[in-house]
């Protein structure tokens, strides 16, 4: 059975609330309508939760099963009419960056708790009647909305609650969530961040028989256009999320589908280069086994990661320059010896300038000013490289 930490719980969190943060605020009123994020205000579907007693959760939890039908008649009820329903009010659904009732936290617990016990019943459950009422919450569902709109902050946490649910049933849905365009980009953003989190797991994604569907999903995702409208910044997020995922399967898919789309990622000059940078550390850590790639073309999108992330309207931050240049140091050595004759010579130039940059910058106690000539250098030497 899986459990996620509450410091993962946080995380997932803190990514939608990143991605939220960067949107500007006319993307944001389109994409969600949400007050909680600056979103336009607007009347928004609450079910008041309705306290039915239930004095046997600590018992059942314990045990891991129901003494009888009426016992878990009883727990499913509690759960769909007080615990559940939460979701859906001010006070309950986690308005990002503030304090609050927190009921994934909450739903975190029990399931640990469940998880635990000598006896699965209470655990599945659990698991099934989680899934059954936030999906219905993450989709607006009409037979539970009646006609309204749930609060975009209640569809967002009710789909980090599902990634909470084992693997084997929550990735099929959150994959779904990502397929589906017509549903809000933030929600899409969580389901994202839920398969994330699953891809560090080493094993999870693999054990749950869900890894051909993730990778294809995640290559389908990694390649896919960015549209000239007002969805555009959750498209380049979900392309960068899609690059994690694919980086820690370490997958490299049916006829390299994965370098390839990752590959597009690098060399898509629209997006930024945290996001490229991401396709750059996936690619150096896919396992290649005996097969060679075409190496030219990945040299020539990390020389313009590296001429862009040098360039002199960036700022000259050593820990930033540092990252960039880790992650394409690793990758380089990589595909550098696939590339051939000129492209050749232009990877093992890239990878000697990288190289000395990247040990400039090691010292911790190196001078601002080092830094900056380090740069500088860097920047003179790559721009000599052919395009």
């Amino acid at each position: 059975m899986f459990c996620r930490s509450t410091f993962e719980n946080t995380k997932l969190w803190a990514v939608v609330a990143i991605f939220v943060a960067c949107l500007g605020p006319s993307t944001r009123t389109s994409l969600a309508q949400s007050s909680a994020a600056g979103w336009a205000e607007r009347e928004f579907k609450e079910i008041a939760p309705k306290r039915l007693p239930f004095n046997g959760l600590v018992s059942v939890l314990q045990a891991g099963t129901f003494s009888d039908d009426e016992e878990e008649k009883g727990f499913i009820a509690y759960f769909n009419a007080f615990v559940f329903p939460k979701v859906t009010t001010k006070a309950g659904r986690k308005p990002l960056g503030r304090e609050n009732e927190d009921i994934v936290r909450d739903l975190h617990n029990v399931l640990a708790k469940a998880a635990t016990a000598p006896n699965p019943q209470v655990y599945n459950k659990l698991c099934e009647i989680t899934l059954a009422y936030m999906q219905k919450v993450a989709k607006n569902d009409p037979t539970l909305a009646e006609g309204g709109q749930f609060h975009p902050a209640a569809r967002v946490t009710a789909m980090l609650a599902i990634a909470e649910v084992q693997p084997q049933q929550s990735i099929p849905i959150l994959l779904a969530t990502v397929r589906d365009a017509k549903q809000l980009d933030a929600v899409r953003v969580a389901a994202m961040s839920g398969l994330v989190q699953f891809a560090t797991k080493k094993g999870t994604i693999a054990n749950a028989g869900t890894e051909p569907a993730v990778v294809g999903t995640m290559v389908v995702l990694a390649g896919a256009a960015v549209p000239k409208t007002e969805r555009a910044d959750a498209i380049r997020w979900m392309r960068g999320q899609a690059a994690e995922v694919l980086a820690s399967l370490g997958k490299t898919g049916q006829n390299n589908s994965v370098p390839a789309a990752l590959l597009k990622i690098a060399a898509d000059k629209d997006l930024g280069i945290p996001i490229r940078i991401k396709a750059v550390q996936a690619i150096g850590k896919l396992d290649y086994g005996n097969s060679a790639l075409e190496g030219s073309p990945y040299v020539a999108a990390f020389a313009d990661i590296a001429r862009e992330a040098l360039s002199e309207d960036k700022p000259a931050d050593r820990a930033r320059v540092k990252s960039v240049a880790r992650e394409l140091l690793a990758s380089l050595k990589i595909v550098g010896p696939w590339a051939q004759g000129k492209d050749k010579l232009a990877a093992e130039k890239l990878q000697a300038v990288v190289q000395k940059l990247n040990d400039a910058l090691e010292p911790a106690s190196v001078t601002d000013t080092a830094v900056k000539a380090a740069i500088e250098a860097a920047r003179t030497s790559v721009g000599s490289i052919k395009k």
